[in-house]
């Protein structure tokens, strides 16, 4: 489930937060539980560590979009 998820992928983080796809993964399941302002967070680390993560810039459009920022959101799509 995503609850156990999040919990085991901030325990990775912790241990390495220069972890990307915990990073990315953990964006998943915050967006799966509708944790927009988590998810965000977590896609912008991941795009940090790797810049060209398509779907990282996608999780955090997507965040902005269901926080209803949609003028914010419209470029990360892009």
């Amino acid at each position: 489930n995503e609850d156990e998820s999040i919990r085991q992928l901030n325990q990775v983080i912790q241990r390495d937060k220069n972890h990307a796809m915990s990073w990315y993964v953990l964006a998943q399941a915050y967006r799966l539980k509708e944790r927009f302002d988590e998810s965000q967070e977590a896609a912008e680390n991941a795009i940090r560590l790797t810049p060209n993560n398509a779907e990282a810039h996608f999780y955090v459009a997507e965040a902005m979009r269901m926080k209803k920022q949609f003028r914010e959101a419209i470029p990360r799509y892009q």
